[in-house]
């Protein structure tokens, strides 16, 4: 029995010092290469006295190893469960920045068509003025409430879309205090303009009963 511990003695420092010399040896002067057998020799002859410790020491190896083992499966797991959760948020993010896409697109879409819609009903506008010479409907196309019209040979321009003449008239006089004494207001039927006396007749029709407000003339 004690002849087969030496020769499994044996057989393993004859691996450990071949794996060792081989990772090393060459870089190893013939100096450390002689110090190195020297050492494993001592060790040989240390666990040739004691051969259970040779045992022992294998043993626990193969406990650290399995240890480590251990360790870095639960390492690679947390990697794992890291990663998943990485592609999940770079979904949702994928997934919110789409919406926030849709939306924009729905807006621009809203947008533009609340820029083209024409008002339907009945709507009142505060003219600022009619001229023959002056012409700004360069700059309308890119605003929304100030618009501009070309009818009996006038650059008409107006402000607003108000449902409620009333509000109309407060805003007009708000204008005239800007300096803007000659503002009126217009009224318009689904986009057309027609005169204050047809607008009464439609506000009486629907049951609204008004006197014309100070700030009307009976042309356009």
């Amino acid at each position: 029995m004690q002849r087969i511990l030496l020769l499994l003695l044996s057989a393993t420092l004859l691996v450990s010092f071949a794996a060792t010399h081989t990772a090393y040896g060459q870089q190893l002067s013939k100096k450390q290469e002689k110090a190195l057998k020297k050492q494993w020799k001592a060790k040989a002859k240390q666990y040739s006295k004691d051969p259970l410790s040779l045992k022992s020491y294998e043993e626990g190896n193969k406990e650290r190893i399995a240890a480590l083992e251990a360790e870095n499966k639960k390492l690679k797991d947390q990697i794992k469960s890291q990663q998943a959760e990485i592609e999940r948020q770079a979904a949702e993010l994928r997934r919110v920045a789409g919406e926030n896409e849709a939306l924009k697109t729905a807006y621009e879409a809203l947008k533009n068509a609340q820029q083209t819609q024409t008002p339907q009903g009945l709507i009142f506008k505060v003219q600022l003025g009619a001229f023959e010479k002056f012409n700004i409907n360069q700059y309308l196309q890119d605003t929304e409430n100030f618009e501009g019209e070309s009818a009996d040979g006038l650059n008409k321009y107006t402000v607003g879309n108000f449902r409620d003449v009333n509000i109309a008239e407060a805003f007009r006089q708000d204008i005239a205090k800007m300096g803007i004494r000659d503002a009126w207001i217009v009224p318009y039927r689904d986009g057309v303009r027609i005169t204050m006396t047809e607008a009464k007749e439609i506000m009486q029709a629907a049951g609204v009963s008004i006197d014309p407000p100070k700030g009307t003339r009976k042309k356009n």
